[in-house]
This record gives structure tokens, C-alpha cells and sequence, in this order.
């Protein structure tokens, strides 16, 4: 009621309580946030970082007004708006990937080809390579261990953690490979660092990243407004 009535007076005033992931925040959210709160200066943006389960309970729960979560399933009074498909792909040190090559005496082609091909357990030839692998709850934690036991490999995990700015330096410095979204590559690794790394991209590894809120909160302006912006960001950096 006090939203729709602040509306009605064209108030710029209240609260929009936002969840997301961490990493996904760092990687789209900064220039969200920078517009919209220039826009809307009397708004205060109140940030929830968690894993997406958690998030989807507390938009349920009525903690949150607006979650920016993977949604696997629809859920009763919750409405669920595209942003937008964030690609899974898989990173591998080249000096890694050229010694897994010669312990298996495979040509470097070959061995490329066969883990970009998608097919079910494609992945079996880094068996004996070290992981850098995000926690269990989280999507691309939930995708690795999906696709490692497609693949039969029980993984050695040499650095766990839901940091993937930190496994990403780690990857970056050859200390092993990771599954990661492709949109925190080139926003926390430099080009010398991208260049030491081979990117393959990962059988059913898009997943849309949806806007979702409760369904009374439908003709909530600032909210509206909120997705706009963010929808404008995100879409013009992909046309660059």
C-alpha cells in the first residue's frame, strides 16, 4: 500500500531490497546501480548476496522484493521476467592443457576437439587434472559436479570456493581448471592473463538469468524502472 501510494505522489522515496549471487553481482550490478541510483536518489538499494535457493526463499518469505536468480521451476505468487542467458564454459591453463596432451598422447588438436565436441563425457580426459571448483550449492558448483560424474571422474579438488574472483586468479596462474560463468572472464582477468587460458564452451552450459518478484508487486514503478535500466546496461554491453 505505501508503495502504491508513493507512486500516486510521485514520491521518489522508499526501499527496493535486492538479492543476488556475489559473483553475479560483481560481474553485472555496479553500472546498474550507479544509473539507477543517479536516477532515483531518494531510493535506497538494500543488497542480499546469497546462493540462489536461499534467495528464491527469501523473495518467498517476503524479505526480498526483487531477486536476479536462475529459476528452475516456477513458483506460486512469484513472477518471473528474462534478463538475460549467462554461458557456463570451461577454463583451462594452456601449459595444463598441452601437458594433459602429452601424458596421453593425444595430439593437441584432438584432445581440444574432443572436449569442445558436448557430447556425454567429453570431459573424461581431465580425469587426473586439478580443480579449482565452486561449492555444491551453487549453479556453477551444481553444473561441474553434474558434468564430472557424466564423465566418470571423480575430481581432485585442489581449491575449493564460491570466491570465483579468487579461483579465477588461481586458473589464471595455472593451478588448475574451472568451471565459470563467461561474462567474470574479462572483467577480472587481464589480456596477457586471458591469453594463457583455453575457454570451452559447455554442453547445456546457458542458464537464463531471470527477474523475479512478487506478484503484487507488478505495478510497482521504481521496481519497473529498476529491470529498465538494468535491461539497458546489460544489452548495450553486449552489443560491443
Amino acid at each position: 500500500m505505501r508503495k502504491a501510494l508513493a507512486d500516486a505522489c510521485q514520491e521518489e522515496t522508499g526501499c527496493l531490497r535486492i538479492g543476488i549471487a556475489p559473483n553475479r553481482e560483481h560481474a553485472i550490478l555496479p553500472a546498474i546501480l550507479e544509473r539507477y541510483t543517479r536516477e532515483h536518489p531518494g531510493i535506497r538499494i538494500q543488497m542480499t548476496e546469497d546462493i540462489n535457493r536461499h534467495l528464491i526463499q527469501k523473495l518467498s518469505e517476503g524479505g526480498l522484493d526483487l531477486a536476479i536468480v536462475h529459476m528452475e521451476q516456477p513458483l506460486a505468487g512469484i513472477t518471473q521476467e528474462a534478463f538475460y542467458q549467462e554461458e557456463m564454459v570451461l577454463l583451462i591453463p594452456n601449459q595444463l592443457l598441452i601437458g594433459l596432451a602429452e601424458v596421453q598422447q593425444l595430439p593437441f588438436a584432438s584432445l581440444l576437439k574432443r572436449l569442445s565436441s558436448g557430447t556425454a563425457g567429453c570431459l573424461a580426459p581431465l580425469a587426473r587434472a586439478p580443480f579449482l571448483l565452486s561449492e555444491s550449492g551453487t549453479v556453477p558448483g551444481r553444473l561441474a559436479r553434474r558434468l564430472l560424474a557424466e564423465a566418470d571422474i571423480e575430481p581432485f579438488v585442489r581449491v575449493s570456493s564460491d570466491n570465483l574472483r579468487l579461483l579465477l586468479e588461481l586458473c589464471a596462474a595455472g593451478s588448475g581448471l574451472m568451471f565459470c560463468p563467461a561474462n567474470l572472464i574479462a572483467r577480472n582477468l587481464t589480456k596477457q592473463q586471458r591469453q594463457r587460458l583455453t575457454r570451452i564452451p559447455l554442453r547445456t552450459g546457458e542458464r537464463l538469468i531471470s527477474f523475479c518478484y512478487r506478484r503484487e508487486l507488478h505495478d510497482w514503478s521504481l521496481l519497473a524502472a529498476f529491470m529498465d535500466t538494468a535491461r539497458q546496461i546489460m544489452y548495450a554491453g553486449q552489443d560491443h
